[in-house]
C-alpha cells in the first residue's frame, strides 16, 4: 500500500515538473471580422446620432475580446462566456473607420488585426465606398 501511494506522489511531481517546463505558447491574433453590419436600432447607453456596428467573428474558446476604434480611440469588447470560441460586438464607428481587434486570456494578450468598419458578409468586406490612399 505504501509502494503505491509513493508512486502516485512520484508520478504527480514529474506530470507538475514537466508543465513547469513546457513554454507558454503566444495567443495567436485573431482573424478580421466574419461579419460587419450595421445595426440601425440604437443600443442602450449609446450616442443617439452614431453609427452603430455589430462586428462578429471567432476567438479563442473562453477569451476576452476587444475592438479598439482608431478613428475615436474607444474600445469595446465581449467575454466569450460560453465557450464557444464566438464573439459579437457591438462597435460605435463611421463606415471605412479603422479598426483593430484583439484577444486576451488570463494575463495573455494577442497581437492585433487590422480590419476596416464595412459591410461583410463570409469574410468579405465591401471596401468599395472607402476612400483609396
Amino acid at each position: 500500500m505504501a509502494y503505491l501511494g509513493i508512486r502516485a506522489l512520484f508520478a504527480t511531481q514529474l506530470l507538475a515538473l514537466s508543465g513547469c517546463l513546457s513554454p507558454t505558447l503566444p495567443l495567436p491574433p485573431p482573424d478580421a471580422p466574419t461579419s460587419v453590419t450595421e445595426n440601425t436600432s440604437n443600443p442602450p447607453g449609446t450616442e443617439a446620432d452614431a453609427r452603430h456596428w455589430l462586428v462578429r467573428g471567432g476567438s479563442t474558446a473562453g477569451a476576452v475580446v476587444l475592438i479598439r476604434n482608431a478613428a475615436t480611440g474607444r474600445i469595446f469588447g465581449v467575454e466569450d462566456a460560453n465557450f464557444d470560441g464566438r464573439y459579437t460586438i457591438a462597435v460605435e464607428a463611421d463606415a471605412c473607420d479603422l479598426a483593430e481587434v484583439w484577444e486576451v486570456v488570463g494575463d495573455v494578450s494577442s497581437t492585433r488585426t487590422e480590419f476596416l468598419i464595412v459591410p461583410t458578409l463570409n469574410s468579405v468586406a465591401d471596401e468599395t465606398n472607402c476612400a483609396q490612399p
